[in-house]
C-alpha cells in the first residue's frame, strides 16, 4: 500500500510539473502536445481545455499531420501525439 501512495504522489508531482511547464511555454511544439497528451491520459481533462485543443487543431499541416512546431514538416511522432490528444479529449478520431 505504501508503494501505491508513493506512486500516486509521484504522478501528482509529475502532473504539477507538466502544468507548470505548459503555463510557461504555451507555444505549440512536439513537447507541448506531449504534455497535453499525458495530462489527458492521467485524467486531467480539467487542465487541457478548449484553448489547448484549438492550438493543436490550428497547428495541423495541410497534409493532415503535425510537425515539431507550427509550420514545420509533419512527422509520425508529433502526428501521433496530436491525434492521441484530440481523441482523448473528444472521444472522436479526427482522421
Amino acid at each position: 500500500e505504501s508503494e501505491d501512495i508513493s506512486l500516486r504522489e509521484r504522478i501528482i508531482q509529475t502532473e504539477e510539473a507538466l502544468m507548470k511547464e505548459a503555463a510557461q511555454d504555451f507555444e505549440f511544439s512536439d513537447l507541448w502536445v506531449e504534455r497535453a497528451a499525458f495530462l489527458l491520459w492521467g485524467g486531467r481533462q480539467d487542465v487541457v481545455d478548449e484553448v489547448w485543443l484549438e492550438k493543436i487543431t490550428n497547428a495541423e499541416n495541410p497534409s493532415g499531420g503535425w510537425g515539431d512546431g507550427v509550420g514545420t514538416v509533419s512527422n509520425p511522432h508529433s502526428t501521433a501525439l496530436a491525434t492521441w490528444t484530440l481523441v482523448q479529449a473528444t472521444g472522436q478520431c479526427p482522421l
